[in-house]
């Protein structure tokens, strides 16, 4: 069971590091909720309700993520593949 869990991990860390180093930065949203009702406001187009703008988030990595999180993850998931004694 340990095994799986040390390779479940080293195959998300190898990915997570994949990703940063094809992305320059992330964009979070706060909620991928529906807005509610009441926070909805009117603008000058015809007085017709929209929905509120959502407030986003935007995550730049550092320069070291991407190859640490690669390394971490080669190393995690190279001891948890080792054979057997």
């Amino acid at each position: 069971m340990w095994r799986s869990m040390f390779i479940a991990l080293g195959i998300f860390l190898c990915l997570v590091g994949g990703e940063f180093l094809a992305c320059d930065h992330l964009v979070i949203r706060s909620s991928i909720r529906e807005p509610q009702p009441e926070a909805l406001v009117k603008t000058a187009s015809f007085g017709q309700p929209v929905p509120a703008p959502v407030e986003r988030k935007i995550y730049v990595p550092k320069d070291w993520m991407p190859w640490t999180l690669l390394a971490s993850g080669a190393v995690v998931l190279m001891y948890s593949l080792r054979p057997r004694e």
